[in-house]
């Protein structure tokens, strides 16, 4: 629980929530804070941490290569793509995060949160109000998990869907 820090250029928390707390929070001496779980760091002391000037990325941007990765894994994509794919794409989001944050002068978390409800409210719209594509293309899923549809073709097919998912703008 961060009783005996080590000095380090990046912290990654991957374990408990709100680990990183006010009353730890200055004692890191950590540059960078990369979450591996979800909500390490209260909003108290991330402001705090900010202020010193430790750039601490959002946990659900630091999470979201896992969660992609394991759905493109579902879909048949092969892990050297699955690699090229996050890397290219969730990279130069989180390039386009940090800038947006320095340029603004504030937490990347800001920047971040006000981006993902909006993405969050255009996947509820559409699974609301389904488009006869998102109809065929859920009929699509369901016969791949019946294994009615070769996992090749479900692997190009896929990869086409996220590179279009992802090429939507920041």
């Amino acid at each position: 629980m961060l009783k005996d820090l080590l000095p380090v250029d990046i912290l990654c928390p991957c374990a408990r929530w709100n680990s990183i707390h006010p009353d730890n929070a200055g004692r890191i001496s950590a540059r960078i804070i990369c979450p591996g779980a979800n909500n390490p760091i209260t909003p108290d002391a991330e402001h705090t941490l900010f202020e010193r000037g430790v750039l601490c990325l959002p946990d659900f941007v630091t999470n979201c290569g896992g969660v992609l990765g394991g759905t493109m894994e579902f879909a048949s994509v092969s892990r050297e793509r699955i690699a090229t794919f996050i890397d290219r794409h969730i990279g130069a989001r989180i390039a386009w995060l940090l800038n947006e944050a320095k340029s603004k002068c504030v937490l990347p978390r800001e920047v971040a949160v006000p981006l993902a409800l909006h993405r969050f409210e255009e996947v509820q719209q559409s699974v609301a109000h389904p488009t006869p594509f998102r109809r065929l293309f859920e009929a699509g899923i369901k016969l791949y998990r019946r294994g009615c549809i070769p996992c090749s073709l479900v692997g190009t097919l896929s990869l086409r869907y996220f590179e279009r998912t992802l090429s939507n703008p920041v």
